[in-house]
């Protein structure tokens, strides 16, 4: 996909209409039966006008130009490309597999969410929660689904606020599936995989002994050999306990889970206490308007407050007004010193402002307006958040700075159909396998340590709220090159950030998208008044130099950071479908691993 640039950009609604699709297709033969008319029309009139033809039509191309870019992806519209992308490639299989037995981006994405909670157990759970974008056609706007957690107390130390996750799958299903599958059949690939097991990769294996300290064999008795210590790579998995928890989930639906006499439900509020049966019973999906932007030409659309669509909205603006291609062009420290400089301010407003809408008074359309990120772009320019003002910057995740670098476990799933549907989802836990504790072999989030303890805060706890997180599903959509890309990536405070990077290497760099995903990160982080600087090359003393270079160049004052190895630095995946060219491209992010199958 190439970005290109366009010098202004209309506002749009972020209503999302009614059977869009549907009208997107009659709309599209009303425009060309007028052209047909038109064209003609012009034609009968001979060549006496063709001057003034050519002046109208150069002063409607001006006209064009200043106000933005089409949002209509015309040619090509009908090419029926499909694939799924993941962080796993048994989950990618499952997806793939609902798509080619006729199911749409939806129904994929439901079997692919629960498989990966059973090949990535450490990223999302049925204990867990997320956020979904679905978008209808290449034309349509997205549709968000808000299935994130829900605080049931105001006790951060009890870990586990409300699971989301399974009330999510089936509001996904109902609105957005094609009525082909029902959600015990996009279940099974999950529940096969948890019966039969799979062998453990490089990675489950790290994060299974990096959280041993959290895990309890008695609890997860699963994921321990006989020797008491986590099972290792090549070693076979099998999830008795939570198999069992899925069949009865597939069997009974999701009343099982949400209801007063639900058998996990039941189970769930014996272990937990204060996940209260009341609790469960109110919980439901929410669906906010979406977040849209531009950038370059292209639609950003991406999840509202209180996740992170709006600070990545942000960062693509203030890098489009900043010229970062520029510094990305050109010298490394350049680069890097503006890359921070957009990644604080837009860390610093998320601070300042994102939180449950519900609670506080929240404007998602005036955060990501034009006029908001001039005034953004114009503070960076002005080094109005300067060095003398660190101690004025907190932990990006909580104001008493909580290690957010623990925080790191979610996973990303994108998937289109042939339609033209697109769906690109995150899940969560939280921490990697969430707080550790489980219930009926599920992993239990530990989403009450992300709220702020401030009064103040947005984000500062309450029953019933939801908690800040960075997760940011997106989709872009380029009516210039007529593609659309599904993206995302795990990574807690990094997501945001490394979606950015990679964004604005496919856009200024002639490079291929597995260089710009592959490429070097960097990331600043602000804790209680230090800033320090993350570069991912693994030469610390190289690492040393080049901030040194950028603190005598620009007066700032960053420290390097330890050696945070590549999985700090997120596992952004992407699926683009080019209506153009008629093709499709998975991009993975091996940082983590992943999967991506396209036709």
């Amino acid at each position: 996909m190439t970005f290109k640039n366009y010098s202004d950009h209309p506002e749009r609604s972020l209503t999302r209409p009614v059977n869009s699709q549907k009208i997107t297709y009659i709309l599209a033969a009303v425009v060309v039966a007028g052209l047909l008319i038109y064209v003609g029309v012009t034609n009968f009139g001979g060549s006496d006008q063709s001057g003034s033809s050519s002046e109208e039509e150069s002063a409607q191309n001006d006209s064009n130009s200043s106000s933005g870019a089409s949002s209509d992806i015309a040619s090509g519209s009908d090419y029926e490309g499909y694939g799924v992308s993941t962080d796993n490639e048994l989950a990618t299989d499952a997806g793939m597999e609902i798509l080619e037995q006729g199911g749409n981006a939806a129904d994929a994405a439901v079997a692919t969410s629960f498989a990966l909670t059973v090949t990535e157990p450490y990223g999302s759970g049925i204990g867990g929660g997320g956020a979904a974008l679905v978008m209808n056609g290449p034309n349509d706007e997205p549709a968000t689904y808000d299935y994130r957690e829900e605080a049931s107390t105001t006790s951060r130390d009890l870990n586990s606020a409300v699971p989301g996750f399974v009330r999510g799958m089936e509001t996904l299903l109902e609105e957005e599936g094609s009525g082909q599958f029902t959600l015990a059949e996009l279940m099974d690939p999950a529940i096969e995989y948890a019966e039969e097991g799979y062998e453990i990769n490089n990675y489950l294996a790290q994060r299974m002994a990096f959280a041993q300290p959290r895990l309890n064999q008695q609890n997860s008795p699963d994921f321990f050999g006989e020797d008491g210590d986590p099972l290792g790579e090549g070693e076979t998995l099998v999830q008795e306990e939570y198999a069992q928890t899925l069949r009865t989930l597939q069997e009974e639906g999701p009343e099982s889970f949400y209801s007063a006499d639900g058998t996990i439900a039941q189970q769930l509020t014996t272990d937990h206490p204060h996940i209260t049966t009341e609790s469960l019973q109110q919980y439901d999906v929410q669906t906010p308007e979406v977040a849209q932007g531009t950038f370059e030409g292209q639609n950003v659309y991406s999840v509202p407050s209180p996740l992170s669509g709006v600070t990545l909205i942000q960062m693509l603006g203030m890098g489009e007004r900043l010229n970062i291609g520029e510094a990305l062009q050109g010298n490394e420290a350049d680069y890097i010193h503006t890359m921070s400089a957009i990644t604080r301010e837009a860390y610093y407003q998320r601070l300042e402002n994102l939180g449950d809408p519900a609670f506080n008074e929240i404007s998602t359309e005036e955060y990501v307006s034009e006029g908001t990120i001039d005034d953004l772009a114009q503070s960076v320019r002005e080094d109005r958040l300067d060095t003398e003002e660190l101690e004025n910057e907190v932990g990006y995740e909580s104001s008493d700075g909580q290690n957010t670098i623990t925080h790191s476990s979610t996973t990303h799933v994108n998937v289109m159909d042939e339609d033209g549907n697109t769906v690109a989802l995150t899940n969560t836990l939280g921490n990697f396998f969430g707080s550790g504790q489980t219930s009926g072999g599920m992993f239990l989030n530990n989403q009450l340590n992300n709220y702020n303890e401030t009064e103040s805060s947005p984000n500062n706890i309450e029953v019933g709220k939801r908690p800040r997180s960075f997760i940011a599903p997106t989709i872009i959509q380029d009516p210039e090159e007529e593609t659309v890309m599904g993206v995302g990536s795990p990574g807690g405070s990094r997501i945001p950030a490394a979606m950015a990077e990679v964004i604005f290497r496919m856009e200024y760099l002639d490079q291929s998208y597995e260089e710009a995903f592959a490429a070097n990160r960097s990331f600043v982080d602000v804790v209680e008044g230090q800033a320090t600087l993350a570069v991912e090359n693994g030469d610390q003393a190289e690492n040393a130099e080049l901030i040194e270079e950028i603190n005598n160049k620009y007066g700032d004052r960053y420290f390097i950071a330890p050696d945070k190895g590549p999985s700090y630095f997120g596992n952004v995946t992407a699926l683009i479908k080019d209506y153009d060219d008629e093709e499709m491209q998975g991009i993975i992010d091996q940082r983590r691993g992943g999967s991506a199958q396209t036709q």
